[in-house]
């Protein structure tokens, strides 16, 4: 992805619903998924990018201290609730009107469903870049049924070609002025029945509506059986295990070790650093160089901590030749707290210096940090000697 924006980007997330489709007294946003709330993984998948600086959900008041709850235990620092209206477009409107007052006014708008938990910063990138210069964009998704039209009678009026329509999905964004201007003018009947934010922003805000193609990871939790998909999806995501630069005297047996544990193994190499639906990332370095650390951790965050699932990121030094000026406390300390001021406080950052000749107690403790999940275990220096 490219570096961060020259311009600030905001998110409003509409949270609102009753979610009557899914057949559940609890709104669908605040079901539990894996002990937390779905709206949890969209809250925390905002949060990591590091560009948007402000994130606006529209909430009923009902649910107000749940979300705090949420935003507390998690440490989100970049969002701001605001009371949802009765319908849709009346709640993201609700959330447009508090740009400017509870975060500074931004140049572009982003609009995503809470319930939308799989957004991937690198969609997000490529519709804000689009909206910034077209005025509005969003992301689509081939049809997989054909659409039929039905008379008044319940028979069959004609079908539609599929190869001429997309679904609309989420995330969409626009030029702030654009979003606000088409608010303002839309009708009631617009508010109360409309679900399209880029029909309002073509036909009120005459925006020149750009269509991206988005990934098969965008789709909505709708029904019950959707938390299912949902929770199955996280738990995949949690299987995923990137090894960067792995040395190859050693790549045999972390990869093994790691397998028999029920882990799915991606190796690459730095530049390239693998599926960003991965949960942990394990970066090899043959030398400690702090800048060299640093640069790669901020190139991860650019490219991969915008997932919603990123839980670990361990860099490993692996030389036993490690000078004492090498591991002076305190420059090395300062250093751990610059790659934990990288991601997100629930991420579990740290760094391993392997001082042995063989890979095997490297591999249990990085099976150890990776089981835990436990960002308590990260912001930490973790020295592998030798059997004296």
């Amino acid at each position: 992805m490219a570096d961060s924006p020259d311009y600030l980007v905001c998110a409003v997330l509409p949270a609102g619903g009753c979610g009557e489709r899914t057949g559940m007294k609890t709104p669908k946003q605040y079901c539990q998924v894996l002990s937390r709330p779905l709206v949890a993984y969209t809250l925390q998948a905002f949060e990591r990018v590091p560009w948007i600086k402000h994130i606006v959900i529209t909430i009923h008041n009902d649910y107000k201290d749940l979300l705090l709850d949420v935003i507390s235990t998690h440490n989100l620092k970049k969002i701001h609730i605001v009371g949802a209206g009765p319908t849709r477009h009346r709640s993201i409107w609700e959330g447009i009107k508090s740009l400017g007052k509870v975060c500074p006014v931004p140049e572009v708008v982003i609009i995503h469903d809470a319930v939308r938990p799989f957004v991937e910063s690198d969609i997000l990138w490529k519709i804000v870049e689009a909206a910034r210069e077209c005025g509005a964009a969003g992301a689509i998704r081939p049809l997989v049924s054909t659409i039929l039209a039905v008379d008044g009678d319940g028979f069959l009026d004609h079908s539609l070609d599929r190869s001429k329509y997309r679904a609309s999905e989420m995330p969409q964004a626009f030029q702030y002025n654009i979003i606000k201007t088409a608010y303002e003018k839309c009708t009631d009947y617009d508010f109360d029945y409309g679900t399209e934010c880029l029909h309002l922003a073509q036909r009120y805000g005459g925006a020149k509506v750009r269509l991206i193609d988005g990934p098969d990871s965008l789709w909505k939790v709708t029904l019950k059986k959707d938390l299912a998909a949902a929770e199955d999806t996280i738990k995949d995501w949690k299987k995923n295990v990137v090894l960067v630069n792995c040395p190859e005297k050693i790549q045999s047996e972390v990869s093994r070790a790691f397998e028999l544990q029920n882990f799915k193994l991606h190796i690459t190499t730095y530049g390239a650093m693998g599926p960003s639906s991965a949960n942990h990332y394990i970066i090899f370095h043959t030398i400690y160089n702090q800048q060299s650390i640093l640069q790669m951790s901020k190139d991860f965050l650019n490219n991969y901590a915008g997932t919603a699932v990123v839980t670990t990121v361990l860099h490993v030094v692996t030389t036993c030749q490690l000078g004492p000026e090498d591991l002076d406390y305190f420059k090395v300390q300062a250093c751990i707290q610059r790659l934990q001021e990288n991601v997100a406080d629930d991420v579990c950052v740290a760094l391993l210096f392997d001082m042995t000749d063989s890979p095997k107690k490297l591999i249990e403790l990085l099976l150890t940090l990776v089981r835990s999940q436990n960002p308590i275990l990260g912001g930490q220096i973790y020295t592998i000697l030798a059997d004296s």
